[in-house]
């Protein structure tokens, strides 16, 4: 009887393991590459304004503007994504307008979530003076090698970026963070929920 058991719990240890597994495979299949086609100033909520068309958001989608152009991203929504990838000599804006988000970057794909390559820029802007906060969740990175500049509309608005690790966030030789016009307070605050 014994032995009938011991067979029966390593066979539910084995399809246990198996079953996540093959979710995490599957978590990371769905993964899709979506990138910034436009180069001036757009909607991120447009689907079209991405390659392939992001029909479908998904929490693994990975988001890279690596167009060499300078351009704004506007309305951008609170929303979860894999990663955030900046590269190729891009200056690029995210601007949420007059609706305080979070823009949450990391959902457990490998690799760095939130890239700025050199040469590159990241800027944040609360155009509409509500609060963007960007956060990088538990178990993910980012790294800074070009520049983030976080502004906003008027005095007083106090745009956050926040990771939930302590060493969620590394900023390269030659990297940036600063805030610019009316971008006040504690720029890392708090950590935000994952």
């Amino acid at each position: 009887m014994k032995s009938h058991q011991s067979v029966l719990s390593r066979l539910a240890l084995v399809a246990g393991t198996t079953f996540v597994m093959l979710t995490s495979i599957a978590a990371m299949a769905a993964a899709a590459t979506y990138t910034w086609n436009q180069t001036g100033t757009a909607s991120w909520a447009t689907s079209t304004n991405w390659t392939p068309t992001r029909t479908t958001p998904a929490t693994s989608d990975v988001m890279v503007f690596n167009n060499g152009a300078t351009t704004t991203a506007t309305s951008v929504p609170t929303q979860t994504i894999g990663q955030l990838l900046v590269s190729g000599g891009t200056t690029v804006t995210l601007d949420n307008g007059a609706t305080a988000i979070t823009l949450t970057v990391g959902s457990g794909i490998a690799g760095t979530d939130l890239s700025v390559a050199s040469g590159s820029a990241l800027n944040v802007s609360a155009s509409g003076n509500a609060v963007f906060t960007m956060n990088i969740p538990t178990g993910n990175t980012g790294s800074i090698s070009g520049s983030m500049t976080w502004t906003a509309a008027s005095l007083a608005t106090i745009n956050q970026f926040t990771t939930v690790d302590a060493s969620g966030l590394t900023i390269n030789s030659g990297g940036s963070i600063k805030q610019g016009q009316n971008s006040t307070g504690n720029l890392f605050g708090t950590a935000g929920s994952t």
